[in-house]
């Protein structure tokens, strides 16, 4: 996994996710931004702009790292590893994520059966 360094020269994994509703913001982004020395927020995705908005705002996302769905994320080179918080199925960007070569942490369930 590649990283970049930060001011204070150590290696920060540079973090993307996708979904940004309620257990995004109550947990995992202001966890990750308290473990700034580990981790960087380096783009987001939401189906509202509007939230998207807001959150890169909050956690100091550049503009252009600030989508409205994971294959424009996905597509971009700000990012180490993905994080999928999306409500429903998580299979498809997973797949995708890892398909880019990306680790990827899923908080809930891959699929709602076995299929």
């Amino acid at each position: 996994m590649s990283t970049h360094k930060s001011g204070s020269g150590s290696q920060r994994v540079r973090v993307g996710i996708v979904g940004l509703g309620a257990v995004a913001q109550a947990v995992h982004l202001p966890l990750l931004d308290r473990l700034a020395a580990q981790f960087q927020i380096a783009s987001i995705a939401d189906l509202s702009r509007t939230l998207a908005e807001a959150i890169g705002e909050r956690y100091r996302v550049p503009a252009a790292e600030r989508h409205l769905g994971i294959d424009d994320l996905l597509g971009s080179r700000a990012i180490d590893a993905l994080v999928v918080l999306t409500s429903g199925s998580h299979g498809a960007a997973t797949l995708a994520g890892l398909d880019r070569g990306l680790p990827v942490f899923v908080e809930k369930p891959l699929a709602y059966t076995l299929e």
